[in-house]
């Protein structure tokens, strides 16, 4: 069983993760890592903007590099590429992606899903989203082969543009 947690800043087009995961590095060993995801680029495209009725959806994507910082390497050095959907009217709505994850030509897709809404941070106007996440069946090829798993995940803008989100949950062979 792994244990996820995930800290992500999100700049444009970088996004910088801490990731902290009781990982199975085989059917009978287990690990805490620690990794940081940095991303260098991606892409926010606006699908349709209704300003009389607040509405804003757009899809986006990124392309992430994975430096584990403790606790073995079952994911240093992968790479993290996402895409993503939302759908907001008056900054509220649903949000959902698929990443991917891959290392030494072995891969592993994650599903996630959420909901979006305004709120208040230090007294200025921030985004919370938050929902879950779940490894996709059958995804898994090479040292990722039969991986399961899911969790909870929470993000919110600060207000220097920036995203945090924390992920929650766990992996299982």
């Amino acid at each position: 069983m792994r244990t996820l947690q995930v800290a992500v800043a999100l700049t444009g087009a970088t996004l910088a993760a801490a990731i902290s995961v009781t990982s199975l590095a085989s059917a009978d060993e287990k690990t805490t890592i620690k990794l940081i995801e940095t991303s260098k680029d991606g892409d926010f495209t606006v699908l349709m903007q209704d300003k009389d009725m607040g509405r804003l959806v757009y899809t986006f994507s990124f392309h992430a590099t994975n430096r584990q910082i403790k606790g073995g390497d079952f994911l240093d050095a992968s790479t993290n590429t996402g895409e993503g959907y939302a759908d907001l009217t008056q900054g509220r709505g649903l949000t959902s992606g698929m990443d991917l994850y891959e290392k030494d030509g072995n891969k592993f897709n994650v599903s996630w899903a959420g909901e979006c809404y305004q709120g208040e941070s230090d007294g200025k106007s921030a985004d919370h989203c938050s929902g879950s996440w779940s490894v996709v069946p059958a995804s898994g090829t090479g040292r990722f082969a039969g991986l399961t798993g899911g969790g909870e995940w929470r993000s919110q803008s600060l207000p220097s543009g920036d995203y945090i989100v924390e992920k929650d949950g766990s992996f299982a062979r």
